[in-house]
C-alpha cells in the first residue's frame, strides 16, 4: 500500500485513470463510488533459464480517503506463473509479490 498526503482525494481518484493509460495498464473500476478498481491482468516475458515463461498479475486496488489531504491506495495481488507445458499456476511466494508490487507502484508513480 502507498500513502499519499497533501494531495485531495479526489485528484488522486481522478489521475489514477491517466496514470495507468500512460504505462499502457488496462483497468476497469469494480465500483467508482466505492473506489475499487482492477488492474490488469499485466503479463511480462521473462528471461530464459527462469521459472516461468510469463509471469501475469492482476491488482485489486482499494483507494480510501482520509480526512481531505490523505489518500491510502491497497489493495491484493494475484500472481500467476506461465510453465513450460503452458498452464498457468498461482505464485505464492511473498517476496515475489513484494517485488512485483513494488515495481507496480514505481512503474505506475501514484
Amino acid at each position: 500500500s502507498m500513502t499519499l498526503i497533501d494531495i485531495t482525494c479526489e485528484d488522486v481518484t481522478n489521475s489514477i485513470p491517466d496514470k495507468l493509460e500512460t504505462v499502457g495498464f488496462s483497468f476497469r473500476w469494480k465500483d467508482k463510488e466505492h473506489k475499487i478498481l482492477i488492474v490488469g491482468p499485466i503479463t511480462e516475458s521473462q528471461q530464459s533459464g527462469k521459472r516461468f515463461h510469463k509471469i501475469r498479475q492482476t491488482f485489486f486496488l482499494n483507494v480510501l480517503c482520509h480526512a481531505k489531504l490523505m489518500t491510502i491506495i491497497s489493495g491484493d495481488v494475484f500472481v500467476e506463473g506461465l510453465k513450460s507445458n503452458g498452464k498457468w499456476i498461482a505464485i505464492r511466494s511473498p517476496l515475489v509479490i513484494e517485488q512485483l508490487s513494488d515495481q507496480f507502484f514505481n512503474t505506475v508513480d501514484f
